[in-house]
């Protein structure tokens, strides 16, 4: 049965799991590779493997790109861009004594970069970013042109500027993830569908007048996650109060499907949820 924008628009609302398939899974063909080393993993990116890697840190701004030979990486000195690969999983094998780490020291820009990529799967990995000092552009994790992305279990953490930038993204889940300590808006989502946040949490974000911004999205939908202890950083000069929001929606092009689902909101100084509140469906969430 085809469906048209209305029909799976209201589907989505009537069934709001089935629109989301539980998993983006890496097929049987993938090749299995095991590093230990920053180098070792650049020189692994590709299409159909699993990239293991083990209970260590890998500073990433330690490559240069002459060193890397991966041809669908390109280390640049602000972070790894990934462009192209299909079916690609990045494992860590770390625990929380000795977590699996991907971290740039010097901070100059987003950690990891992912253009026009397909089912790409990030499991038991943290990402930082270990200095103070970066652009408003610098951020935890990118996704551009892709689908098909699925991020579990993982720790999103540092002096990022944002925590994941997503744009022309379709499929995506993210679940018993955590983003905390960006310092001007944890996320931001263009022209981008299909969203799951699934037991998540984001805690200790300083927003600079938005902690969310979304524009043109559709079917996003926040699963038993907590919004915990987030802060607007009204020193910015980027600071305005009018904009002030969890999500501030784009009004011009706002999308529609937002969904909060058994959502908490705990000790949050960030004190009106959005601009748009026609476009939240909320179950058994109080803001």
């Amino acid at each position: 049965m085809k469906l048209n924008n209305e029909t799976g628009l209201l589907f989505a609302l009537l069934f709001p799991f089935a629109a989301f398939p539980t998993s983006n899974a890496i097929a049987s063909n993938a090749d299995t590779i095991r590093v230990g080393k920053a180098q070792e993993f650049i020189d692994a990116i590709g299409s159909n493997r699993v990239i293991e890697l083990a209970a260590d840190s890998f500073f990433l701004d330690e490559i240069t790109i002459e060193n890397a030979t991966s041809p669908n990486s390109v280390f640049l000195k602000d972070g790894v861009h990934i462009s192209g690969v299909t079916n690609l999983e990045i494992l860590g094998n770390g625990t929380k004594k000795q977590p699996t780490v991907l971290a740039l020291r010097k901070n100059q820009n987003t950690v990891l970069s992912f253009d026009e990529c397909t089912d790409i799967r990030l499991v038991n990995v943290e990402v930082h970013q270990l200095s103070n000092e970066g652009t408003k552009e610098a951020g935890f994790l990118s996704f551009d042109k892709s689908q098909g992305i699925t991020i579990i279990n993982c720790m999103l953490s540092g002096s990022a500027s944002f925590g994941v930038n997503l744009s022309e993204v379709k499929n995506l889940k993210v679940k018993k993830t955590t983003i905390s300590k960006s310092r001007s808006a944890m996320m931001t989502l263009k022209a981008s569908s299909d969203l799951l946040f699934e037991e998540c949490s984001f805690a200790s974000n300083k927003s600079r007048g938005h902690l969310i911004m979304a524009e043109s999205c559709q079917a996003v939908q926040f699963v038993k996650c907590s919004f915990e202890k987030n802060y607007p950083d009204k020193s910015s000069p980027d600071y305005k109060q009018e904009n002030d929001f969890i999500f501030l929606i784009n009004k011009e092009n706002p999308g529609a499907g937002f969904i909060l689902n058994k959502c908490t909101f705990p000790g949050n100084k960030i004190k009106k949820l959005t601009n748009t509140p026609k476009l939240f469906t909320l179950k058994e969430t109080q803001f």
